[in-house]
């Protein structure tokens, strides 16, 4: 499953490729499934109540098979499956939003669904995010690059990887400790031990 945010202008800066706005030719974002076995794409949806899909980024699927999906960023669900983590790009924010049932918020208060967990300081942007089997947060940091783990009490420190622009982290291997983290601006996928494992996903193909 992915998410088809449409594409981006690049730019060359130095030698790093930066993602700009949307191309000249942008037709809407989608959420696609792919075939592994043969390849095919299929578009599964490209709008909401009539709401064309713009820039989707993230997805995740809870143990029922719900599919959550963003266009801020990264979005994890917490072991539990009570709360659902999102990543808030230019403010370097980490929004929790509690759940009632699967899909249903719980307000944070009357003025917002959701709660701020942490919030970096100086300029740093957030990407896409794992989640750890004890329900941190991994995520991918921009600008000050390499890996945040937040915590879901607001505490966080940071693993420092050689590229500005950090856009993902996924966990795998048989204890769940392999960290694989996208290096993008100098196209690198990087793999290395993780100091707790990842959360194993609902479904893995």
């Amino acid at each position: 499953w992915v998410c088809n945010n449409g594409g981006f202008l690049y730019t060359d800066m130095d030698g790093l490729l930066i993602p700009g706005n949307c191309p000249d030719d942008y037709d809407g974002g989608r959420i696609e499934r792919i075939n592994l076995s043969t390849g095919k794409v299929e578009r599964v949806l490209d709008t909401v109540e009539g709401h064309p899909l713009k820039g989707p980024n993230d997805l995740v699927f809870d143990k029922a098979g719900n599919l959550y999906f963003t266009s801020p960023n990264g979005v994890g669900l917490s072991p539990d499956e009570q709360t659902v983590y999102m990543a808030d790009t230019m403010t370097g924010r980490m929004w929790a939003f509690d759940l009632e049932s699967p899909g249903v918020i719980k307000p944070a208060s009357p003025f917002n669904g959701g709660r701020v967990v942490a919030t970096m300081p100086g300029l740093q942007y957030f990407d896409s995010l794992a989640m750890t089997a004890a329900g941190n947060v991994c995520v991918a940091t921009i600008l000050n690059g390499g890996i945040t783990t937040i915590t879901p009490g607001g505490d966080f420190h940071h693993t420092a990887f050689p590229d500005l622009i950090v856009t993902n982290i996924a966990f795998g291997g048989d204890d769940m400790q392999d960290a694989y983290v996208t290096l993008s601006s100098t196209g690198q996928l990087a793999k290395c031990r993780w100091p707790e494992p990842g959360l194993k996903l609902n479904f893995n193909a």
